[in-house]
C-alpha cells in the first residue's frame, strides 16, 4: 500500500555536522548527524512512534515516526536509521538532588556512521496519521579514515571478535586479569 502524501507534515531547518570535519568531509566510521524540525498536525502524541497497524495492546495512529535512508550506490543498497526527538538539558544539583532543566528548542536528530568512502545521499521521511512526507536527497562526501571499522564476530573464528578490517578486537570482561593477558594470542 502506497502511503498518502501529507500537507500537514513538514521537515524543515535541516542542518548537519559537516563543518566539524576538515574540508566538510566525513571520515568513514565517524559520526554524521542531521538536526531538523518536524511540523506535524496528525500526531496526537509526538513522543510515540506512528503505528498504522498495531500489535495487540498497542494503539494506532497516535504518534509520529521519522526515518533517514542512507545510500552510497544510488539507492540500490539503503541503510535505514530512525530519528529521535532531542532536548538539551542543564543539570543542576540543589539540596543534594539532581535537577534537569530544558534549554533551547527541542529538535529531531539522526546519527549515522558511513562505512565506506565516497559520495553518500540521505533522505528524511516522516509519517503520522495524516500521511507521509519525504525530503529531497542531501549529498555528503565521506573520506577514508584510519579507523579499523565496526566490531563484528570474527569470520575466522566465531569465538572471537574483530574489526571490519579483520584486526583482532580483544573483548575483555571485567573479571579478566588484563595485565597478565597475552594480547597476541589470548
Amino acid at each position: 500500500m502506497t502511503p498518502k502524501p501529507s500537507r500537514l507534515l513538514e521537515i524543515y531547518d535541516i542542518t548537519d555536522n559537516r563543518k566539524d570535519y576538515p574540508s566538510s568531509r566525513i571520515p568513514s566510521y565517524e559520526l554524521f548527524e542531521l538536526t531538523f524540525q518536524v511540523k506535524h498536525e496528525g500526531a496526537i502524541n509526538p513522543y510515540l512512534p506512528y503505528i498504522e497497524i498495531p500489535s495487540s495492546g498497542g494503539e494506532k495512529d497516535l504518534g509520529i515516526s521519522v526515518d533517514a535512508s542512507f545510500t552510497q550506490d544510488n539507492w540500490k543498497t539503503v541503510y535505514k536509521q530512525p530519528a529521535f526527538y532531542y532536548q538539551e538539558f542543564e543539570e543542576q544539583v540543589k539540596d543534594g538532588r539532581e535537577w534537569f532543566y530544558p534549554t533551547g528548542k527541542a529538535s529531531w536528530k539522526v546519527r549515522f556512521s558511513p562505512n565506506q568512502a565516497g559520495l553518500w545521499q540521505v533522505k528524511l521521511t516522516a509519517r503520522d496519521a495524516s500521511g507521509v512526507v519525504e525530503t529531497n536527497s542531501i549529498s555528503f562526501n565521506v573520506v577514508p579514515s584510519s579507523s579499523h571499522g565496526f566490531i563484528r564476530v570474527s569470520q575466522a573464528d566465531p569465538r572471537y571478535f574483530e574489526y571490519d578490517d579483520g584486526k583482532y578486537f580483544p573483548a575483555l570482561g571485567y573479571n579478566l586479569n588484563y595485565r597478565n593477558l597475552d594480547w597476541i594470542n589470548p
